[in-house]
């Protein structure tokens, strides 16, 4: 990971597995950042006559793996859209 102040390497210092964070501090300029390593979904059911969306759910997963656990165990129908880089899914639910 890159420093976004100076462009520098820097190196984790500190990873809570619980949480799924991440501290990493950069050795030259000293800047500190936590990096959120959870998986995010948002499930969503369709508002009568078509109008849009809203939100049903909001739920905090370890890993993708764990969110596709979920989604085989809890969802029948939906359509699904993964965000790999900024580790979050959203499932709109229904036809």
């Amino acid at each position: 990971m890159l420093c976004p102040n100076c462009d520098a390497q820097m190196r984790r210092v500190y990873e809570n597995t619980v949480l799924h964070q991440t501290r990493w501090h950069c050795p030259r300029c000293l800047h500190e950042e936590f990096q959120d390593l959870s998986w995010h979904l948002a499930l969503w059911k369709r508002k009568p006559g078509g109008t849009g969306h809203e939100v049903l759910k909001r739920l905090s997963f370890g890993s993708r793996k764990q969110v596709e656990r979920y989604l085989v165990r809890n969802v029948q129908v939906g359509h699904v859209t993964w965000f790999d880089g900024e580790r979050r899914c959203s499932v709109v639910l229904g036809k």
